[in-house]
């Protein structure tokens, strides 16, 4: 799968040196993007329960990166909308 940077950026040191970062990925940044949807929903669902599971962080992190998975073989397939 190709997962670029996201926000590669160059560091100018006062030495008049530079270095290049790669920043963020894009499967990261994708994953950010839907995290805020996806904790609304999983929320949502469990509204009026009594008790939500200790463990609920490792799924809703699981969703999110098959979610920007999603993304990104969308995007290498260049399918459009």
């Amino acid at each position: 799968m190709n997962n670029p940077s996201a926000f590669p950026y160059v560091v100018k040191y006062p030495s008049g040196t530079t270095e290049a970062k790669l920043g963020m990925s894009l499967r990261d940044y994708f994953a950010a993007q839907a995290l805020p949807a996806a904790y609304t929903d999983f929320w949502e669902c469990r509204r009026g329960l009594s008790k939500v599971p200790d463990d609920w962080a490792e799924p809703l992190a699981k969703e999110v990166y098959v979610l920007a998975d999603a993304m990104l073989a969308e995007r290498e397939r260049g399918v459009e909308a």
